[in-house]
């Protein structure tokens, strides 16, 4: 599946932001955290990512079927509309 490129604006926008448990490895010292909206456990995030969205661990992000059919329709739609990087 091809996932499109939009804008921060557009991403701003989105419903969710998938997001790893807070005890994940990362190369980096200055990531963000916040809580899964749907389990309530500590994640970890970049700076850059969107603000606005809820944050979703990527376990509940897979656990939900409805949200992963309504990727992959936005993915598909979008990936339709744009030139993809």
């Amino acid at each position: 599946m091809k996932i499109p490129i939009v804008s921060d604006e557009e991403a701003e926008t989105a419903d969710y932001v998938v997001c790893v448990p807070a005890d994940t490895p990362s190369p980096f010292d200055d990531n963000l955290t916040g809580f899964c909206c749907e389990c309530g456990i500590k994640v970890i995030y970049r700076w850059h990512a969107p603000r606005k969205p809820k944050r979703l661990c990527m376990d509940c992000f897979v656990k939900n079927p409805d949200l992963l059919l309504r990727f992959t329709k936005l993915a598909a739609k979008k990936g339709d509309d744009r030139e993809e990087r």
